[in-house]
């Protein structure tokens, strides 16, 4: 896996190198919305995939808790 890319792996890994315990990390995206965003965003329209595909996020989150020292 890669987990240096902004991937929902990547930010959970980065955290927990942190001192952080991840409760829960996600992503949202796809290839259509990727390439659809690289000029400038779109407005959304009926019809456009808004299906998820993990491998092509555009948004990545996590809900973490600094572990005590």
């Amino acid at each position: 896996m890669d987990y240096w890319r902004w991937t929902s792996d990547g930010l959970k890994t980065m955290l927990e190198d942190c001192g952080f315990s991840v409760e829960i990390s996600d992503s949202w995206g796809n290839k259509d919305c990727v390439v659809g965003n690289l000029t400038e965003w779109k407005t959304y329209q009926d019809g456009l995939n808004l299906d998820n595909e993990p491998e092509f996020p555009v948004v990545c989150w996590a809900l973490a808790k600094k572990l005590k020292a």
